[in-house]
């Protein structure tokens, strides 16, 4: 198995080939259990995320990944809770997706259609712990900035609270 250098650029073209191939790579030479999370708008800025209410391949991508948790940015609001919701439940349908998604400081404000997402053991969590094979546990948290909710105004009714108010 050849080292990972990070300056030289791996074979595989495209962001998520050459993810998946410096993460894949990263677990089978780290000598302890490594990691993958991605800190939100994983699901904007490609020509895929033009067929995310039909086919959403990101969480497609990150599915085939294995990350072990993401958390939402600003773009994941990019077509409101009900789009978000219809996302995920989707991805979940057509691919089994089961990544937890990570939102420690939002509030829906009684937003009926993230509701049935959100809470322990659902698909958005406030928080998650995983074990590592070494069992080391490992908690997770995924914080949007207070300012969130101006930088994404379809995620309304939705509010991202600091996290010492909580």
């Amino acid at each position: 198995v050849r080292e990972v250098d990070p300056v030289i650029p791996l074979r595989p073209t495209g962001a998520c080939a050459r993810i998946s191939a410096y993460s894949n790579s990263g677990r089978v030479n780290a000598v302890h259990p490594a990691i993958l999370v991605d800190s939100g708008d994983c699901k904007m800025g490609t020509l895929y995320a033009l067929a995310l209410g039909s086919r959403p391949l990101a969480l497609g991508f990150i599915s085939s990944m294995r990350y072990d948790a993401v958390t939402l940015g600003n773009h994941e609001w990019d077509y409101t809770p009900r789009g978000l919701a219809g996302m995920i439940a989707l991805a979940q349908s057509s691919f089994a997706f089961s990544t937890p998604i990570v939102a420690s400081n939002m509030d829906l404000h009684g937003n009926s259609d993230l509701a049935p997402f959100f809470g322990s053991g659902k698909a958005i969590r406030s928080t998650y712990v995983e074990q590592l094979p070494n069992g080391l546990k490992v908690g997770f948290l995924g914080r949007m900035g207070g300012q969130a909710a101006i930088a994404a105004p379809p995620s309304a009714p939705g509010t991202f609270a600091p996290l010492a108010s909580r």
